[in-house]
């Protein structure tokens, strides 16, 4: 039999903060998949910073952060799924920034992190409007950094 080639999120996903493991996986109990707005869901049920970052998008009145629905549970039993990196499906941009933190990171991988890397990699429909509003990259990651943790 030949051995399967890791996926991108499985070449990362023992780097993970327990904490980012257990919400991607809850997202993919809860909704069948790890999409984009799904993975930002996901960390933003863990991540205040990441909360207070959206919440300062949508105060502005300029742009709406569409994760209504989105949201799930984290879940600790992801290593007891026997087939789990078989079975889940990431989008594009979520296997993106998975690649791109295998290739430019070392050491364990913060929910901070995945989420600076998941704003930089995308180039879905939410984002595409998130930079349509004046909101790229750059400008969502200045005002997660000034975001202080509680």
């Amino acid at each position: 039999t030949l051995a399967r080639e890791q996926s991108d999120l499985q070449s990362v996903w023992n780097r993970f903060s327990p904490d980012l493991q257990d919400a991607l996986y809850g997202a993919f109990v809860k909704h069948g998949i790890i999409s984009t707005r799904k993975a930002f869901g996901a960390v933003q049920g863990i991540n205040s910073r990441v909360q207070r970052t959206f919440s300062t998008m949508h105060d502005s009145g300029e742009t709406s952060v569409p994760l209504r629905g989105q949201e799930s549970t984290p879940a600790a039993n992801w290593n007891k799924h026997v087939n789990f990196f078989d079975e889940v499906t990431c989008s594009p941009c979520v296997n993106n920034a998975c690649a791109k933190l295998a290739a430019e990171t070392t050491g364990p991988i913060s929910s901070d992190l995945f989420f600076t890397f998941l704003v930089s990699t995308s180039c879905g429909p939410t984002v595409t409007q998130w930079k349509n509003d004046g909101y790229n990259p750059e400008r969502i990651i200045s005002i997660f950094s000034a975001s202080e943790s509680e």
